[in-house]
């Protein structure tokens, strides 16, 4: 889940300047994309607990 919780944690060095070269605060930057993160991490939830349901992998 480290790639989903680059594009918000405000100390990701290329994300702030990729905020500061497009004039977005990260308040505002945050707001829009926290529902977003919100789907990604339950979909996440969800296809875990399903292979962990059908016994998917090689173990």
């Amino acid at each position: 889940m480290g790639g989903i919780s680059n594009v918000f944690i405000p100390s990701s060095g290329y994300l702030m300047a990729g905020l500061a070269l497009a004039g977005i605060p990260w308040t505002r930057w945050m707001k829009g994309i926290y529902p977003l993160i919100l789907v990604h991490y339950g979909i996440a939830v969800v296809a875990v607990v399903v292979a962990q349901m059908i016994r998917y992998g090689p173990f």
